[in-house]
């Protein structure tokens, strides 16, 4: 298989299991429309693989604000997914509450976002984020 594949299966992959992670922490958040975050983490995966290819260039401090960048850039990309889902099937709201779909959108990309970083998930997920880049990103430096 050739790099670049190798490049598309593993960030692909590595998008799926950050989409189990996300669904394990999402889901009493914010029920079935976390499909939506399924359904659209392998090409958030695709992104952050992507993204790992400028992550060998820079110190190990620089390196680490890359992984916590990326982490709460994924993390916005799957709360919006989460919120178009929701205002594709009509589940709008929990409650009879009529919500704009613009205010579905940003309400759960913040609470995506503000969810990981101001609970204690971030103290685990920026370093599998970290470590998730640096696998991926060794695939960019092979040669061939």
């Amino acid at each position: 298989m050739s790099r670049g594949k190798r490049i598309i299966v593993l960030s692909a992959a590595s998008g799926c299991m950050w989409a189990l992670i996300a669904t394990l922490l999402g889901w009493l958040a914010f029920g079935r429309p976390v499909l939506g975050g399924i359904i659209a983490s392998p090409f958030i995966g695709l992104a952050a693989g992507y993204s790992s290819r400028f992550f060998p260039s820079t110190g190990r401090v620089k390196r680490a604000i890359f992984a916590l960048v990326s982490l709460c850039i994924a993390a916005c990309l799957f709360g919006a997914s989460i919120g178009a889902f929701a205002v594709l099937t009509g589940e709008l709201s929990g409650n009879d509450v009529y919500q704009h779909p613009s205010d579905v959108l940003i309400e759960t990309t913040l609470a995506s976002l503000f969810g990981m970083i101001l609970g204690p998930y971030v103290l685990l997920l920026w370093p599998l984020s970290y470590a998730n880049h640096s696998i991926v990103s060794k695939l960019w430096t092979e040669s061939g």
